[in-house]
């Protein structure tokens, strides 16, 4: 077994998952670092044109690996590293050092890396990382100057990445030090200035946020990161003017996209709505727009509620064969969002090609079957073009589900019939068919293929829920139900689903108490007006008929036409007046 090598990422955290509390701009650093900083080899240094005391070395050094004896290793790297002065066999070294030795261990072998390679990111930063878990910030400093010089624009996300994973408290302390140290002694703009900001800013202190803000944007007049920084710094504390004429005098300057970008955001972030739609209206007169931005652009009209302002955008993108289709898709959604369900119909029913045919006309066809035009469903459906297999099962289970919708249940299960003819083993078809089957009065069917799936995932919950309740109201085998309803209430304890067919069970058992325990709670969790039927006929056998009655007329302002509700009422009313 060979020892995998590692990057500082990993190594110089005491422990647990990376990333997990970054920001958005520590995320996208790691993004664009991922290279040199999240991929680091796993191989043996390079052999090729080494000398054979050192090649033997390295030699030396791998059959430790692969025998487990990584201090043998270690030793034999740092040798060949000093000898060979090649900065990937002092990485190597560094890598092995930091896996299974101290950090004063790895110091060796990481400077040298450093000194050779000073144009490595990698090398730069996992050197001064060690120093800052060793405490001697100092020593830190110039590989920070050096890791900045390499990638002057990303300087400050590269600080940022490395502040997120020092896993100590006052490491971290001692890498702010240093980067207000390296923002002092340097007029140049290296990023420390920005990256404090957004450090302070990040930890409330608005007043050091301000400061370091200011004196990023005096370095780098142009900053959109500086100007952002200190634009969101002054809204924290309600000078929400200032940041706005900040923001204003720059883009008069210089009236860059990017920055009108910002400004949206940030009007919009604020809740100043028609200022906002002015700069979207600016942007869109003023600048040349590809697709893509102004699809984001349009994307981002509806994520406001702007919904003239997103139509008009995805109106022009509509007459461009190369967008159309995407066009189409989201007018659908945006007519979906202004509840225009017929509009959104046929903008779906439009998108012919592309990664959004298929949703769309499942969707189209959903939204027709929703109106009862089953027909119509069908048809859409139908001629829906499957790019792949997964697209062809979708294709199918919505067929299906319409099939089922109009009461097709015969032509349901031929369709499914065939299709697990073609694939036995696909657990989707045989649930949907057991739902097919159950319809249908073919209890047997459905549950042998309920048994299937649960012989095949002891864990399928849904496939546990459907034949626990398939007992429950189609046979006297309510042991065996308890069974598989116990399960998939130990898997998912909180499913009100679940919890609706266990309650149901209870109450077909006589226990009415323990039944409107367990319904109240499902009720609890989710409105849902198949709960709220049996809810209210446990509440109505307990001659409880008001609150019966309420529950089932809050399960009709879900679902006016649901049938388990009409039946129930139907039925208890009748009975009960007849007494």
């Amino acid at each position: 077994m060979k020892l995998a090598a590692t990057s500082f990422v990993v190594l110089l955290l005491a422990s647990t998952t990376l990333f997990a509390n970054t920001d958005n701009t520590v995320k996208k650093a790691s993004e664009q670092e991922s290279s040199s900083v999240n991929k680091p080899s796993t191989q043996p240094a390079p052999v090729q044109n080494t000398p054979a005391e050192s090649l033997y070395q390295i030699l030396a050094a791998e059959f430790a690996l692969d025998r487990i004896e990584p201090e043998i290793a270690l030793a034999n790297y740092i040798a060949a590293a000093k000898q060979t002065q090649d900065k990937k066999v002092a990485k190597r070294a560094t890598e092995i050092a930091l896996t299974v030795a101290s950090l004063d261990v790895a110091l060796q072998p990481a400077t040298l890396w450093a000194k050779l390679a000073q144009n490595d990111l990698e090398a730069q930063i996992t050197i001064a990382a060690i120093y800052l878990r060793l405490h001697n910030p100092q020593e830190a400093e110039p590989f920070l100057i050096q890791l900045a010089k390499i990638n002057p624009e990303l300087a400050n996300q590269h600080f940022l990445l490395l502040y997120q994973q020092l896993p100590e408290e006052s490491e971290k302390a001692e890498l702010v030090k240093s980067l207000t140290q390296i923002s002092k002694e340097n007029a140049k703009p290296f990023g420390a200035e920005l990256s404090l900001a957004e450090i302070y800013l990040s930890q409330k202190k608005i007043k050091e946020a301000l400061i370091f803000s200011e004196l990023a944007i005096k370095k780098q007049p142009d900053s959109l990161e500086s100007i952002r920084i200190h634009s969101l710094a002054l809204a924290s504390i309600n000078k929400l003017p200032e940041a706005i004429k900040l923001i204003e005098e720059k883009l008069k300057a210089k009236p860059s996209l990017d920055l009108k970008e910002y400004y949206l955001d940030f009007l919009t972030s604020n809740q100043q709505i028609e200022p906002a739609k002015a700069v979207l209206k600016d942007i869109v007169k003023n600048n040349t727009l590809d697709a893509e931005q102004q699809l984001e652009l349009a994307k981002f009209a509806m994520q406001a509620q702007w919904y003239p302002e997103a139509e008009s955008l995805l109106d022009t993108l509509k007459n461009t064969d190369e967008s159309k289709d995407i066009a189409h898709y989201f007018l659908a959604r945006l007519a979906e969002l202004r509840n225009n369900t017929k509009a959104a119909t046929e903008w779906y029913k439009q998108v012919l090609t592309g990664p959004f045919h298929v949703l769309s006309q499942i969707r189209a066809s959903t939204l027709l079957s929703e109106v009862k035009d089953y027909k119509g469903a069908l048809e859409v459906i139908r001629h829906t073009q499957a790019q792949t297999d997964e697209d062809y099962k979708r294709i199918l289970l919505s067929e299906v589900d319409i099939l089922m919708e109009s009461n097709q249940y015969e032509a349901a299960l031929e369709k499914l019939n065939a299709a697990l003819n073609e694939d036995p083993e696909d657990v989707d078809l045989r649930y949907t068919r057991s739902l097919v089957t159950t319809s249908l009065k073919k209890i047997d069917l459905a549950e042998s293929d309920l048994k299937w799936i649960i012989e095949h995932d002891e864990s399928h919950v849904d496939a546990l829920n459907a034949l626990g309740y398939l007992l429950t109201n189609h046979t006297k085998r309510y042991k065996e139900a308890h069974e598989y309803l116990s399960t998939a209430l130990k898997l998912s304890p909180n499913n009100p689903v679940v919890l609706d067919s266990m309650g149901w069970l209870e109450y077909k058992m006589g226990n009415l108490e323990k039944s409107l325990e367990i319904l109240q709670k499902a009720a609890g969790i989710i409105p849902d007006p198949e709960i709220a039927a049996h809810l209210g006929e446990v509440l109505w056998h307990m001659k409880d008929y008001q609150k019966a009655q309420d529950v089932w007329n809050q399960g009709l302002a879900l679902n006016p036409k649901n049938e388990n509700i009409l039946d129930a009422m139907k039925r208890l009313i009748t009975k009960t007046q007849k007494k």
